[in-house]
């Protein structure tokens, strides 16, 4: 399953939108084997966002993880810091297809 970021704005900001938009993406996940999330044209997102959005949807969907592409540099730093703080496994930061 592919999530395109930028379907939905290409600005992203607080915990109740990140914590919106999992929840739409987990309604539509079902039983894909992959989940792709595409960053392509996304100007930014703040670390609440990505915390909420990107950290806990890994934590949810354990042991699976996302596939992170066209990151931009500063929201993979942000992505990296938020999994590192939550303790969270950072071969998911391995997987950040930067843009």
């Amino acid at each position: 399953m592919k999530f395109r970021l930028a379907d939905h704005g290409l600005v992203f900001s607080t915990r109740d939108r990140g914590k919106a938009m999992r929840a739409d993406l987990l309604a539509d996940l079902a039983s894909a084997e992959t989940i792709v999330i595409d960053f392509d044209e996304v100007l930014s997102a703040s670390y609440s966002f990505l915390d909420e959005f990107i950290s806990i949807l890994t934590e949810e969907i354990q042991p699976r993880r996302p596939e992170l592409v066209n990151v931009p540099e500063t929201i993979s730093e942000t992505i990296e810091r938020s999994l590192r703080r939550r303790g969270l496994d950072l071969t998911i930061a391995g997987s950040l297809a930067t843009a």
